[in-house]
């Protein structure tokens, strides 16, 4: 098991780096061979590596059309694996590792025998030139920049100069960095310890509470309908333990038009660091018999809002469509 203590001692970094890691607030950091590591540390690192000069390219919406989407898997896609920059002076080597579900991390040797990750975030929009990278952060501020596929199938890549608040670049700076893709793999090496902001992580237990407390009351609602024919109108009919507010979030059930048909649960964040969620549960008729479907919408961003009522296909497949702003819980 990792410990965590807090790091007040600042590393002395090129000065020239008013970037990403200036705006990381004093963390908890993991202690490793007795050394103490900071995410200014990580960052600062990604500076010292070689930079390659790019042509300055206005950054000019594309004409969205019905490819889009498509596009947009495309390039996460190719985006997805491994990616590497090595410093041919210092020998050391900068790993960016982009994941499945928007995961994203930066990979850095700390010795001969550990590797550590910084966690972060990442959406795209490949539909401009340059294409757009949203990196978010561990304390869910993000930072806009630029990227681009070389001809040659390397990643190009403006970190330097990029701040939460800060306006996108539009064409890259001669500091942008070039990295090479070295394999389609997505999972970290067995010795990589995770840098973890502790408290992040305990927002990350607050919001899995939400999770299962709302996953605990869509099936209520599902065993209510099957024995009553119809879905609860308040949390204590379901009868299951959970009250309705907790020091982290307020849970109800929403009454809906069509109540005989579908319910929802709202869990609303008491913290502005916190997202909110909505479940939802839906009678459906499959080959003349009755089902209920349940699913559990996420708001993208820490929000005091739930999502609004999702949708459900009207397929045979039933699946819960989450409204704007919003994502599926898996």
């Amino acid at each position: 098991m990792l410990k965590y203590s807090a790091c007040h001692r600042h590393l002395t970094l090129r000065k020239n780096l008013k970037n990403l890691m200036s705006n990381f607030r004093p963390l908890q950091a993991n202690r490793i061979s007795g050394k103490c590591l900071t995410f200014s540390f990580l960052l600062g690192l990604l500076f010292t590596f070689p930079t390659v000069d790019a042509q300055a390219l206005p950054g000019r919406a594309i004409a969205q059309n019905t490819t889009q989407t498509s596009d947009v898997q495309a390039a996460q896609t190719r985006l997805r694996g491994q990616w590497e920059a090595k410093d041919s002076t210092s020998g050391q080597t900068l790993k960016l590792v982009f994941a499945e579900d928007g995961r994203f991390f930066m990979l850095l040797p700390f010795d001969e025998e550990t590797n550590v990750a910084l966690p972060l975030g990442y959406s795209i929009e490949p539909t401009f030139q340059p294409m757009h990278l949203d990196i978010k952060l561990p304390n869910a501020e993000t930072v806009m920049t630029i990227f681009e596929f070389t001809a040659d199938n390397q990643l190009r890549l403006q970190l330097a100069d990029t701040s939460p608040g800060q306006p996108r670049p539009t064409a890259f700076a001669s500091n942008a960095v070039l990295l090479e893709k070295i394999s389609e793999e997505t999972t970290l090496p067995e010795d990589t310890q995770i840098l973890v902001d502790p408290e992040a992580q305990a927002n990350d237990s607050r919001q899995e509470e939400a999770k299962v407390y709302v996953g605990a009351l869509n099936r209520a609602q599902q065993a209510y309908y099957i024995e009553y024919g119809k879905f609860a109108q308040t949390i204590e009919d379901l009868g299951i333990g959970i009250e309705p507010e907790t020091s982290d979030y307020r849970y109800e059930i929403v009454p809906q038009d069509d109540s005989q048909q579908s319910v929802i649960i709202a869990a609303t964040a008491k913290r502005p660091e916190s997202t909110s969620l909505t479940g939802a549960v839906f009678l459906v008729e499959v080959d003349e018999e009755d089902l209920t479907i349940a699913g559990i919408c996420e708001t993208e961003a820490p929000s005091s809002t739930p999502p609004a009522m999702p949708t459900i296909s009207s397929d045979q497949a039933g699946e819960i469509q989450c409204p704007a702003g919003s994502r599926l819980v898996k």
